[in-house]
């Protein structure tokens, strides 16, 4: 049935009960300032919720065992938002992330990093398109800058690497040859 349960350290769970336990929607509210609504199972947060931090933080998607599991929309304070697939309270999967200076990433990501496959795009108009790793360019790659200018090759950890094909092109002349150690941050 329906009721209220105040744990000993102050938080309150009004909702749903079966068997003693938080069972279909319910809100918990924490003395830290923690709120949750949503969908319960077995006293644990599963289903579909929304969950407020108290420095401003704001999720609405899926939850599993308590953490944020399956697609999601995470807000920060400082206006930034992640939208995608999690997996064990981070982002993993598919998603995108916009900052709040308009920097962009859409890609793979895994245990919280871009990680994979993807693209970020500048507020002024460069973008790299290719692999990530612990959340670096690395790998091979195409990065343009804002002047159209491209280089394709390989990448590692941010940096261009010494070794390996590269191909600038800027209007109509292409140069292929081996790459520098420019550093792209993002």
């Amino acid at each position: 049935g329906q009721g209220t349960m105040t744990y000993p350290d102050g938080t309150t769970y009004k909702g749903l009960f079966q068997n003693d336990k938080a069972n279909g929607h319910g809100v918990l509210s924490c003395v830290d300032g923690r709120h949750y609504e949503g969908e319960f199972r077995d006293g644990v947060k599963n289903g579909q919720g929304v969950f407020d931090w108290p420095d401003g933080q704001h999720y609405e998607g899926e939850f599993r065992n308590d953490v944020r599991w399956g697609k999601g929309k995470n807000t920060w304070k400082n206006g930034s938002c992640y939208e995608g697939e999690y997996c064990n309270d981070q982002e993993h999967g598919i998603g995108k992330l916009l900052y709040t200076d308009y920097t962009c990433y859409e890609g793979q990501w895994k245990r919280g990093w871009r990680w994979g496959k993807g693209t970020i795009t500048f507020p002024t108009g460069e973008h790299y398109h290719g692999g990530f790793y612990t959340g670096h360019p690395s790998g091979w790659g195409t990065y343009t800058n804002s002047r159209g200018r491209t280089y394709r090759g390989f990448w590692k950890q941010g940096k261009r690497l010494w070794f390996g094909p590269a191909v600038y092109a800027m209007a109509d002349l292409y140069y292929t040859g081996y790459g520098s150690r420019d550093y792209m941050t993002c």
